[in-house]
């Protein structure tokens, strides 16, 4: 069955190509295609098999989260491909500058900077949250993936997710890029995740210009042996410590 529903997505996919190929074919033959800007993106993606998640959707992982986001027209260098984090809180303020509108309110910024210049780099993390509405239980079964709570962030390298029933993931994504090892538990990675709760702690309510913050200086995972002598405040199952429950309710 999981074959079948493949397939079937595929020649849907292959019917998206052939009409965004007539939509520029008929910009070409009116001319106005050199002064057109094309975007083509997602809503969000699907499992199909990773996680040994069968389908579906609603987890923080890069198969459903991780976006196509491709812009072509005027001023943008063909075939350029930028490395700086985007979030879907972007599109409307990207859109509205390269219609030359006047700035939006939103918890977004343009990229038209990073299109025209993709060597642009930034350190502004990216919000990650997940909610699970009312009668739809922790499992779909329609979609085979756990519907959850929860909150997290992509910054730098790293991903940290803290989920509504306690449990904390925290990826390496240049190390790990398919998510299959937890650093939340790793004593060598305590600051770490110190840094990404803050980071999810300030974003989780913060509006228009108070979004757009920066990540600050990623912290070094300790040496094996350092972590060792020191006091681990992230236990095996992930939960603080009072002390560090303190500590963040400050911050």
């Amino acid at each position: 069955m999981a074959d079948v529903r493949y397939r079937l997505e595929l020649e849907s996919l292959r019917d998206v190509d052939r009409g965004v190929g007539m939509i520029l074919d008929a910009l070409e033959s009116s001319g106005e295609l050199d002064d057109t800007y094309v975007v083509f993106t997602s809503d969000n993606g699907q499992f199909h098999g990773e996680h040994r998640i069968a389908q579906g959707k609603y987890l923080p992982y890069e198969p459903v989260s991780h976006m196509p986001l491709l812009i072509s027209g005027p001023g943008i260098p063909r075939r350029a491909r930028s490395a700086a984090l985007a979030a879907n809180i972007d599109l409307a303020p990207t859109l509205a500058a390269l219609g030359g509108g006047a700035a939006v309110r939103a918890d977004g910024r343009s990229l038209l900077p990073f299109l025209r210049d993709p060597t642009l780099r930034s350190r502004r993390p990216i919000l990650l949250e997940g909610y699970a509405l009312p009668g739809w239980g922790a499992f779909n079964n329609k979609n085979r993936a756990p519907v959850l709570d929860y909150f997290g962030v992509v910054a730098g390298r790293y991903k940290y997710v803290r989920y509504g029933y306690g449990d904390r993931e925290l990826y390496d994504l240049a190390a790990d890029p398919h998510e299959l090892h937890s650093l939340a538990a790793d004593p060598r990675f305590q600051d770490v995740v110190r840094w990404a709760q803050h980071l999810t702690a300030r974003l989780k309510l913060c509006r228009g210009k108070g979004c757009r913050v920066r990540a600050g200086r990623i912290p070094t995972p300790l040496p094996r042996r350092r972590a060792q002598q020191r006091p681990e405040v992230i236990g095996a199952t992930g939960e603080e410590s009072s002390l560090l429950k303190c500590k963040r309710r400050w911050l």
